[in-house]
């Protein structure tokens, strides 16, 4: 069975992929982006150089560190073929896994954790959480995941805090039998109190940024400190639609970055050795418009980028086929060319566990094009 913790970020509101991944080679990209552009390495709040040709945008410093060290990789040109510009439409086939075809009953994540890790009896109760304020279609037939907006949402609710022992004691003595029942109860007991010690500990100590998605994955580093079972977690870090007033090196967008960075960063100091075992994917719905607007922002476009970071990955490299920016290269009505499908791409990871014949078990009916070796094999 696999160690692997999923940590999968979805960056909601369909991100820049261009000016975070910045081909700052490519004076295309100048010519389409006058004033939200960012400049070149060794300019004045330039970009920080990847390999020559790209670099990210300043605010991700924070993952330079990781970069460096082969454990973060960048995708680009990536993302989901569909042509609606939706926001909806494009998260919904994302999860479920498709792309303008009959929609599944259940979300690719479940589909990926039934076939590495069958439900059992002795499952923890904290296998799948979805940090978010809404549903999400990841977790589709998924039996016992839970939707928590932070970690205080999964305790004992009670008035009387001065009570909570002799109730664990109580609940510990009910769910004492040897059956299937009794199983579940003392994993759901066990999960409690481990989540009372975390959360009595206040999660101090550490920098993460005091927002709510900054807390959420200091949760998430917290729960897999703890051995409490975690399997596959998904979280939001919204705000990416940036119509007007985008920005560059500074502005709306430049502050998601910063949150963003640092919150990874921190999350992989804090998991010390248990880093090896996580692999934490960022991706959002879709890019944006290759050419600025007049409001000094960005239409929803198509292709965008992806992040890949843990032990696993293969990193210090930008992947993909990379298009151009020039006037016919982009796809209409004037965006970057997706040159690898977002099912290639998630396929990266499941491939290793899976196999590949079983590809099609959790994205039905696609084929794979060609492996890109964003992760080692395991």
């Amino acid at each position: 069975m696999s160690k692997q913790v999923l940590v999968m970020i979805n960056l909601r509101g369909g991100a820049d992929g261009l000016n975070i991944v910045v081909p700052y080679r490519e004076e295309n990209y100048y010519q389409i982006r006058p004033t939200i552009s960012l400049s070149a390495p060794n300019n004045t709040n330039g970009v920080i150089d990847l390999d020559g040709f790209f670099g990210i945008h300043p605010a991700l410093a924070p993952l330079i560190p990781l970069y460096k060290n082969k454990q973060l990789a960048f995708l680009h040109a990536v993302g989901w073929p569909g042509d609606s510009h939706s926001h909806f439409e494009a998260w919904e086939e994302i999860e479920l896994g498709i792309a303008g075809q009959e929609k599944p009953t259940t979300g690719w994540l479940t589909r990926y954790l039934q076939l590495i890790a069958p439900e059992a009896p002795e499952s923890s109760p904290l296998q799948t959480i979805n940090f978010s304020a809404w549903p999400s279609k990841l977790f589709i037939g998924c039996q016992g995941t839970n939707q928590l907006t932070q970690l205080s949402d999964f305790r004992l609710a009670q008035s009387n805090k001065s009570n909570k022992p002799n109730i664990l004691e109580s609940l510990k003595s009910l769910y004492s039998q040897t059956s299937t029942l009794g199983m579940v109860g003392q994993q759901t007991i066990n999960a409690l109190e481990k989540v009372n010690k975390i959360l009595e500990a206040n999660l101090i100590g550490k920098n993460y940024p005091k927002t709510k998605f900054g807390n959420q994955l200091q949760s998430v580093a917290e729960l897999i400190n703890a051995d409490i079972g975690l399997k596959a977690t998904s979280l939001d870090l919204n705000g990416w639609d940036t119509h007007i007033m985008q920005g560059a090196a500074k502005g709306h967008m430049a502050s998601l970055l910063s949150e963003l960075a640092n919150s990874i960063a921190t999350f992989a100091e804090h998991l010390q050795d248990k880093w090896k075992d996580v692999l934490l994917v960022v991706m959002t719905e879709f890019g944006r418009r290759a050419m600025e607007n007049a409001s000094a922002g960005t239409e929803h476009g198509q292709g965008g980028v992806m992040f890949f970071a843990g032990g696993q990955v293969k990193g210090g490299h930008v992947y993909g086929d990379w298009p151009g920016l020039a006037q016919d290269k982009l796809v209409d009505p004037g965006d970057l060319a997706i040159t690898t499908d977002f099912r290639q791409a998630l396929s990266e990871f499941i491939i290793p566990q899976v196999g590949v014949a079983n590809i099609t078990k959790i994205f039905p009916a696609y084929q794979i094009r060609k492996q890109l070796g964003i992760l080692a094999s395991q």
